[in-house]
């Protein structure tokens, strides 16, 4: 290997944006299976036959009509829980895969889970004549996805930042 190569494979090494140094391989292994694990679940509950809060539907309802007579807004929605829980569903799936990426591409994980998300709707409009296809889902699963990629990302951030500050700032241990 000559000079130069062994210079720029040191300054990749000591660079933030290099991934492979924030996460372990055996971190790495661990993300990718929940990741494949939660695309199943998420697969399950997007083209699932019939929509998914149906059988707790009049739980739900209830527990937003108590919070109304408890002092919520009047305007307190079941659709407001339901765009709240499409985001949330979406967070994990920003983050798993923003902790895959190099700290500068976080924002690639929410650019997947708005794909994700067009796809799942677009499936649900095509072929699930039980199902809606909603602009709002689209919306507030992307919205989940970029909230989970941003967390991902500074998690990325901190652990190069952790792992070049225990090596002695040269991204490489010497020992």
């Amino acid at each position: 290997m000559s000079v130069t190569e062994r210079s720029a494979e040191g300054s990749a090494e000591r660079s933030p944006e290099s991934s492979s140094g924030a996460i372990s391989p055996r971190g790495r292994r661990v993300v990718w299976a929940a990741l494949v694990l939660y695309l199943v679940v998420l697969g399950a509950i997007g083209l699932w036959l019939t929509s998914v809060d149906d059988p707790v539907r009049s739980q739900v309802q209830d527990l937003v009509d108590w919070l109304t007579d408890h002092g919520a807004p009047e305007s307190f929605r079941y659709g407001y829980v339901e765009a709240a829980a499409n985001a949330a569903v979406f967070v994990p799936l920003g983050f798993l895969v923003a902790l895959l990426l190099r700290p500068s591409r976080w924002w690639l994980a929410g650019l997947l889970g708005l794909c994700l998300s067009a796809g799942i709707e677009l499936t649900q409009f095509a072929l699930l004549s039980a199902r809606v296809a909603d602009p709002v889902d689209l919306l507030m699963n992307t919205t989940g996805a970029f909230v989970g990629a941003a967390l991902g990302g500074l998690v990325v951030l901190a652990l190069a930042r952790r792992r070049r500050a225990r090596s002695g700032g040269f991204g490489f241990n010497p020992a």
